[in-house]
This record gives structure tokens, C-alpha cells and sequence, in this order.
């Protein structure tokens, strides 16, 4: 039953190789979530089993899934594998690429038509007789890819980032010391001699990309403008001459997956690269869901504007953005939604009506906007971003005085700061009603008063005068 599992695997291998040049690119996806590894043992040399699982966030369709293994990488030539959560497929354990020829072990499972899977479906892998490295290190999931199309269609429904265990030193009982090849002992570990024989991941050199073939090199002295180039994630060029034939720069380039990770939107240099080749870095973002410029978030904490980027640019090639820049330290690039409120610093509002409307934009017009106005969110408002533009309006009903405009954003691609501004409405002063012309009535009466006093002063006059 083992040989014909190995004929099987081998005939699904050739299948899949000869479909790898029609490949598409990727497309953007959602986090994965609860996604766990458990590796038991976590020694190196012994065999293990490898507990791999995930949660589907959201209702979608489910055509094949990738699971690349990063770090110190398994031996998967004995694993055996079982599936739970979702229906049976077609597995494909191991080197599925018959041209890979280091880092080469995955898993793919495929179905011939894609099925649907629900919200909170939770999907496990386990892989029983796993040979775990023979180097003590870390070692695990470089990432997992869920498609949402059959293959070859590379349409990304889902994904997650690399997720690594340590691996203890190997196991000493008798039982497992014959796991452990006399050339991988403490004592004997051979580094890869010469930069033509580190091996990049197969996914470097899928059709199309510019990966820098490091066996081809003339003179690895002076190698210009080395390129790493995973296509649907980012592309990364040396912008100078490197020197190649040392064995540092080769142990960093061999080990790269512990001093570069590559994400969607996503990408984290380490500083030592940086300090090993001292050349700025060239960075393309590719297949972007952004209609147009984005903010760079840097270490999960600053956020910089495209003023702030060195040679940045945002193109659109064969329909589809792209972002590069230049970056000259290590650190974590990622590339999060951009948000504009057209509203001036204490902006001034004058006029007998009390509503007035503002607007926006968003790069990322599939965010959620709420908008609260004095502290009372305005649920109705049902702001819809231009899908195209990413523009957006709302009107408010202002207070006289100052109003505070707080604007907040829901952006599956990452997490904006709110915005707040401060609008002075200025409401027409009420004034009195102008009083008709002619004496008041109040005029009149001390009018007449007046008439009376003097006719009185005027009769006692005359009656004090006759009695004289």
C-alpha cells in the first residue's frame, strides 16, 4: 500500500508541474484565524507528528490549499497524512515540484471543483512520521494558502503568515540514534559551500518572475542588483554591487527565511541583512486592493505618507497597482489604507442652515466609515466609499458653537488612527422686530397726563385770581 501511495503521489506530481506555468497571479485575502502548529516531539532528527489547523472566518469556496513549511524544514518522504473538517480531497505530500532541488517539501490538497465551506469551519492537518530537521533551531509553517478557485487559478481566499516552533537537540536513546546521519553531528555540520549552490524557495521563480539565478552567476564578486522576486507578494532588489563569494553573505542568503519574511502588503527585512550588504533595497508591493496612494506603516507604529518614502512611486501595470520605494534600514513594511477628510482646522460655518455636508476619500474603499459628531456616533449616516475612487460624503446638523467631527475607519488591510476635527457653526443672531413709526400708545397716555396737569394748574390759576 506504501508503493502505491508513492506511485500516486508521484503521478499527482507531474499533474501539478505541468500545470505550474499557467499559473495566475495571486490575489489579496483575509487572515486566517486560530491557526496552530504542534510538533511532538520538538527534537531534532526524531520522527514526529505534525498537528497543523485553521479556522475559515467567513463563508467562501474552497478549490485547493497550500501549506509551505519554512525554518528548518521537515523530511516528509514517509508522512502520512489525514485530513478532518472538510471533505475528502486529493493530497499531495512532499516534493510536488519534480524540478525543486532544496526546500522542496509542502502540502497541497486539491479538489476537482471548488466546494463550499461555512463560516467557522475548522480544518486539521495531521501528518504522522514526520522526520524533523536534523538542526536544533526553529522550524514550522512558512505560510498556508486556502483558494477559493480550482487549480491552476491562483485565486487567494485566505492566508497566514509563517508560525515557527524551536526544535530541542536530537533525542540520545538508541532508538533514535539511527535517525541522526553521522555528517549532521554537532561536531561535523557542513555549511553550503559557494553561493551556486544555495537553493532559493521553488515560489521565486514562478513564471514570470526576476529572481536572480545564483547558479548562473559569472563572477559572484560582483553580483549587481540582486533580485528576490515572489510574485502576488513583493519583489526586492539590491540597489548596488554585492560580493557574493564570502561566506557570510552565502550563510545569509541560504538562511534567508530567518532574515526576510515576505507577506501580502507585508514584508520585514532584519537589520543584520541591512548591516551584511549595506545597499538600499528596492521594494515592490504587487496586486494591491488600493485605488490609490497608501500610508507605509513601519514596525507596526509609525505611519508615513508617500512625502516621507524615498523614490516612491504607485503605477498601475497590466491593470493592476503596484507600490515601490526605497528603504536603506531593516524594519516592517506594511502597506495600510490611506484616509483624507476635507475639512479645515477649526473650519467656520455661517449661514441661516444648520446642516452642511463634508467629504472624503479612502484608498481602501471596501473600509467601514462611522462618523460621531459631540461624542453620539450617527449609525444612519450608511457611508458607502466610490469603488473606484474611494470618495465619500455625509452631511451633519451642527450645533451653534463648536462641533467635534470624529471620523473612524474599518479597513480589512489594516488600522487607521481616527481623525478629529473641530467646526465652529456660527448661527444668525436673532434680533428684536423694528417698532412702527408714530407716537406709542405709552406716549399718548403721559401726552394726555401731561394736557391735564396744565389745563388743572391753569383752572386753579384762574379761580385763585377771581377771588381777588
Amino acid at each position: 500500500m506504501k508503493n502505491n501511495m508513492k506511485n500516486f503521489l508521484f503521478f499527482l506530481s507531474l499533474i501539478v508541474f505541468s500545470l505550474i506555468s499557467v499559473s495566475a497571479p495571486i490575489n489579496a485575502a483575509a487572515d486566517l484565524t486560530n491557526v496552530t502548529l504542534g510538533v511532538n516531539p520538538l527534537n531534532a532528527s526524531s520522527l514526529a507528528t505534525w498537528t497543523i489547523s485553521f479556522t475559515v472566518p467567513e463563508d467562501t469556496k474552497l478549490g485547493h490549499i497550500l501549506i509551505s513549511f519554512g525554518g528548518y524544514q521537515p523530511d516528509l518522504d514517509s508522512a502520512e497524512l489525514f485530513v478532518s473538517g472538510i471533505p475528502q480531497g486529493t493530497p499531495v505530500v512532499g516534493k510536488s515540484n519534480p524540478s525543486c532541488v532544496f526546500n522542496c517539501d509542502d502540502i497541497r490538497y486539491y479538489y476537482k471543483e471548488p466546494i463550499s465551506v461555512k463560516k467557522g469551519t475548522k480544518v486539521t492537518f495531521t501528518l504522522n512520521k514526520v522526520k524533523n530537521s536534523d538542526k536544533v533551531g526553529q522550524t514550522g509553517l512558512n505560510f498556508i494558502n486556502v483558494f477559493s478557485s480550482k487549480y491552476p487559478q491562483m485565486t487567494l481566499a485566505y492566508s497566514s503568515g509563517e508560525k515557527l516552533v524551536n526544535l530541542s537537540e536530537a533525542l540520545s536513546s538508541p532508538e533514535d540514534e539511527e535517525l541522526i546521519p553521522a555528517t549532521t553531528t554537532a561536531e561535523n555540520i557542513e555549511p553550503v559551500t559557494g553561493i551556486a549552490n544555495v537553493k532559493l524557495n521553488e515560489l521565486f521563480f514562478q513564471p514570470g518572475a526576476k529572481t536572480t539565478k545564483l547558479d548562473a552567476l559569472k563572477d559572484s564578486s560582483k553580483v549587481e542588483n540582486l533580485t528576490l522576486d515572489l510574485l502576488g507578494k513583493e519583489r526586492v532588489t539590491f540597489n548596488g554591487i554585492l560580493d557574493l563569494s564570502k561566506p557570510e553573505a552565502v550563510k545569509f542568503l541560504e538562511n534567508l527565511g530567518d532574515f526576510m519574511t515576505f507577506d501580502k502588503l507585508k514584508l520585514e527585512v532584519k537589520q543584520d541583512l541591512m548591516d551584511q550588504f549595506k545597499v538600499p533595497l528596492d521594494i515592490t508591493y504587487y496586486d494591491l486592493p488600493y485605488v490609490w496612494d497608501p500610508d507605509i506603516l513601519k514596525n507596526g507604529t509609525d505611519t508615513l505618507t508617500k512625502d516621507k518614502m524615498e523614490n516612491y512611486h504607485y503605477v498601475i501595470f497590466d491593470n493592476k497597482p503596484q507600490v515601490s520605494f526605497t528603504v536603506k534600514e531593516g524594519g516592517v513594511y506594511q502597506l495600510v489604507p490611506h484616509l483624507e477628510i476635507f475639512i479645515t482646522d477649526n473650519q467656520k460655518i455661517q449661514g441661516s442652515k444648520d446642516t452642511a455636508t463634508f467629504s472624503g476619500r479612502i484608498s481602501d474603499p471596501k473600509a467601514q466609515i462611522a462618523i460621531a459628531l459631540n461624542g453620539k456616533e450617527l449609525d444612519e449616516l450608511n457611508i458607502l466609499a466610490d469603488p473606484v475612487k474611494g470618495e465619500f460624503s455625509f452631511s451633519l446638523k451642527l450645533l451653534p458653537g463648536t462641533n467635534l467631527i470624529e471620523v473612524k475607519v474599518i479597513s480589512e488591510l489594516g488600522t487607521l488612527p481616527k481623525i478629529t476635527k473641530l467646526v465652529q457653526y456660527l448661527a444668525p443672531e436673532i434680533s428684536q422686530p423694528k417698532e412702527q413709526a408714530g407716537i406709542s400708545p405709552f406716549n399718548l397716555i403721559a401726552l394726555g397726563l401731561a394736557v391735564l396737569a396744565i389745563v388743572f394748574i391753569f383752572a386753579i390759576w384762574r379761580l385763585a385770581k377771581k377771588r381777588k
